[in-house]
């Protein structure tokens, strides 16, 4: 049986086991939430670099694309044949530019779906990543609840220091013990 000795020698190991957990714990938090931070910088300059790329310089390119093009039918058309041979010359060579036009646009716009597709990919990964931030937010919450209870049992009279024993004192002081190694460990980890 211990004895209340024991249990204050036992009461001041844990006390400095909570503190070592504590600074490993709040490191981890501030490093955690550091990391985040540095996260949602790299994201916000990524979407920032994207938009710029397909809204601003994409569109510029192609508006050149749509220019070079237009050219090519206008220098096209001023051809006057004079002749069959000449008419089918400056057909074919229309016909040709079309194609050359519209090859590239077929291949821009498979680039464009594989790009809406990885797109698809990444929203249904921030969805799910949004629920585990919503879960862990109702963790929070029931946490908090279940704490606020306890402390209104305690104000209630729930207290009851006049019923403590060795025993019981040592009981809670090994599962603090148990439950610091543990915290640490994970802490660690």
């Amino acid at each position: 049986m211990a004895s209340s000795k024991q249990n204050k020698a036992r009461i001041q190991k844990n006390r400095r086991a909570i503190f070592e957990v504590e600074a490993a714990v709040t490191s981890n938090r501030a490093k955690t939430y550091a990391s985040r931070s540095s996260v949602e910088e790299n994201r916000a300059s990524i979407l920032k670099n994207y938009t710029s790329a397909f809204m601003g310089n994409r569109q510029l390119a192609n508006q050149n694309t749509d220019d070079v093009f237009r050219n090519r039918k206008a220098i096209l058309a001023t051809l006057d044949p004079s002749n069959d041979v000449q008419a089918n010359y400056k057909e074919s060579m229309t016909n040709q530019a079309n194609l050359d036009f519209l090859e590239h646009r077929s291949s821009l716009n498979h680039a464009v779906l594989s790009v809406n597709e990885k797109m698809v990919a990444v929203n249904e990964m921030l969805i799910e990543i949004n629920d585990i931030i919503m879960k862990s937010n109702e963790g929070i919450v029931k946490f908090n609840e279940n704490q606020i209870s306890q402390n209104n049992k305690l104000l209630a009279g729930g207290l009851a220091i006049s019923k403590a024993t060795p025993a019981r004192n040592a009981e809670r002081i090994k599962k603090n013990a148990a439950r610091a190694k543990a915290i640490k460990a994970k802490a660690a980890s």
